[in-house]
Order: structure tokens, then sequence, then C-alpha cells
């Protein structure tokens, strides 16, 4: 075995050592090593050792020894170890098609809504050749960043969802009269954000306007840019607050109206005369 596949090896075996019973089994589901979760549990017995995580792993470094899949066991076994162990938020990009989910829907590392396909990962430095890996292994080619992180990986999924079907649910929401009470703003914002748990840890704004909207002649054909970022551990409740508290006031501008189900965490607005 050449220097740079046991040190590939070694490392498997070091991280692997760290995941618990289930998530051993969740690993499984996306290491091609000719060798099924019950043929590991198989060979376990039949050596009469404890069914343990430290005899698991044992079993797949003698059977990786002998192996040529080494290389792509390595990176996977490192982004599977990032998604389990790590408490960074999520970084998103979009591919181009998708012939098989990665993991299961409910693990939430790759999923597929819609005509859009994500995949989410971290931390947000990736290995470059560990992405290919993953992107490939779902049956794509191509891969692009995605506008939209945070540290809940289920509320990301759930927006992208949202923004695919349409978002059908907004339109129903009718605008608020100018004659509106305080109890028609509730019902509207109760309406728009709805009873789902969405987290967002920040947003972007970027304004670029024209200086004659500050009704100036001398300031006519001169631009002024501004971005303004938005951080917390919920950026969508922190919209929801403003609104109710009066921060915002109606007409609401079109990125919170859209924010519950907007799919991205960076908007762009032009401001005219």
């Amino acid at each position: 075995m050449a220097t740079l596949e046991k040190l590939m090896l070694d490392k498997i075996l070091m991280k692997m050592k760290r995941f618990n019973m289930n998530e051993l089994k969740q690993l499984f589901k996306i290491l091609h090593l000719n060798l099924e979760w019950k043929d590991i549990i198989n060979i376990v017995t039949e050596c009469r050792l404890r069914l343990s995580v430290a005899n698991i792993v044992s079993v797949v470094h003698q059977h990786l020894k002998d192996s040529d899949s080494i290389d792509e066991t390595y990176h996977r076994v490192l982004l599977v170890d990032a998604i389990f162990h790590q408490n960074s938020q999520w970084w998103t990009v979009t591919i181009d098609k998708v012939n098989k989910q990665l993991l299961d829907k409910e693990i939430f590392f790759t999923i597929a809504p819609g005509k859009v396909f994500h995949v989410f990962h971290k931390p947000q430095n990736i290995d470059n050749r560990l992405l290919k890996i993953v992107i490939k292994s779902v049956g794509a080619s191509k891969c692009k960043p995605y506008s939209l992180s945070g540290k809940n990986l289920p509320s990301m999924v759930s927006l992208l969802e949202d923004k695919n079907r349409g978002n059908e649910k907004n339109k129903e929401i009718p605008t608020l009269l100018n004659n509106y009470k305080e109890e028609d703003v509730q019902e509207y914002v109760q309406q728009l954000f709805g009873e789902k748990c969405r987290v967002l840890n920040e947003f972007t704004i970027n304004v670029e306007s024209d200086m004659s909207v500050f009704s100036n002649s001398n300031l006519a054909g001169k631009i002024c840019k501004t971005r303004v970022v938005l951080k917390g551990e919920s950026i969508i409740d922190c919209v929801k607050d403003m609104m109710l508290s009066g921060v915002l006031q109606p007409p609401y501008p079109d990125w919170a109206t859209k924010l519950p189900v907007l799919g991205k965490n960076c908007v762009n607005i032009n401001v005219q005369p």
C-alpha cells in the first residue's frame, strides 16, 4: 500500500471512531465498498465480537486494505464527519441534475425539491475534490454557489421547497388597507409567515438608488450604493417582529413580504426617481 493510501486509511479510521452506531449506518448509505451493513454485522457476529463502533470500524479497516476505493472513501467519510460533528452553518450549491439522492431527506444532506437541485455542505471552504465526488454521486456534473446559508438545515430546505412550489400561499394574502388596525397587521403577519419555524442567520440587502430621489436636482445622474447586512439567530423572526412592532410600516417592502419563501439570503434593490 502506497504511503498516501496508508495515511488516508489511518484518517478514515480515526474519523469513523467518532461516529455513533446510527451515524455509521447513515455513512454506509453513501460508501461504495461492495459491503452491505448487514454483511458487516454478520462478520462481527461470526467473530464472536461485541457489536460496537470499534469492532465495526475494525471490519471496515480490514476490508479497505484490499480495496481500490480508499481515496473515494476517504473524502466521503470526511464529508459525513463534517455533517454530523461540526456546528458551523450550512452552505449551498445548485447542481444541474439529480438521478438519485445521496442520503435520506430526513438526514438533510442533499435534497432535490422541484426542478431546482441543491447540495448542502459544511464547512464553507469545502475541499473542491470532495464536492465533486458528492455531485457525481447524485448524477450531476455541474455546480455553482447559491446564496443561502443558515444554522438550521431543515429550515433552508423548507424555504427552497416553498419557493419551487410557486409561493401560491402568499398570493392569497390580501394587501393591508390604508385604514388598517393593529389587529389587521397581526392577522396579515400571521398569514404571511405561517406556523413554520424558519431559521436564516444572515440577510443582505444591496440598494442602488439615483440620488435625485432625494429631491435635489444637482444630484441627478449620481448613484448611491448602500449595503445593509442583517445578522442574528433568526432573521425571519426579526423581520416578523419588526412588522408587529411597527418598525416596518405598510406598505411593506417586497423583500420583506417574500422573505418567508424567498429561498435566498441576498436581494438587490434599484430605486428610481
